[in-house]
């Protein structure tokens, strides 16, 4: 009796590969996207204690200047981050669609291994099953 051998074990490595390499690249993509929402939030916080000084009571022209000039330079950097996000947002997407294909790729595989499987342990049981019976009658037309 033969041992179960699947021909296309191979191609279920290499694919289980790529959906690994996949992922991989989708972790680092929401890592980035998480690392400028991160950026963000702070510019945002910075913006908000900036604004603060103007509840002093005593302001000068050079402090309103520094701060109009560091409010345009933020928002310059938020426009920016927004965009990045936004960019980052789309590969994300794309990168979800390249894991979700090579999901499908690899359960594919592995369900055409499990049919295979079950075609060949049935085959088996029929060759035990023909063995025994043929045991079974040279035992018994021998007398």
């Amino acid at each position: 009796m033969k041992k179960f051998e699947f021909r296309l074990d191979a191609a279920l490595r290499w694919r289980d590969t790529q959906l690994q390499m996949e992922r991989g690249k989708l972790s680092a993509l929401l890592a980035e996207e998480s690392k400028l929402k991160d950026n963000l939030e702070n510019l945002g916080r910075e913006r908000r204690s900036a604004l603060q000084c103007l509840a002093k009571e005593q302001l000068f022209s050079l402090d309103l200047r520094s701060l109009s000039s560091y409010l345009v330079g933020a928002e310059a950097r938020s426009n920016m981050l927004h965009d990045q996000i936004r960019k980052r947002g789309k590969l994300v997407t794309d990168q979800r669609e390249r894991v979700v294909r090579a999901e499908r790729d690899v359960k594919l595989l592995l369900k055409l291994r499990q049919k295979r499987q079950l075609e060949w342990k049935a085959g088996m049981e029929r060759e035990i099953e023909a063995n025994a019976e043929e045991s079974w009658l040279a035992a018994n037309f021998r007398r």
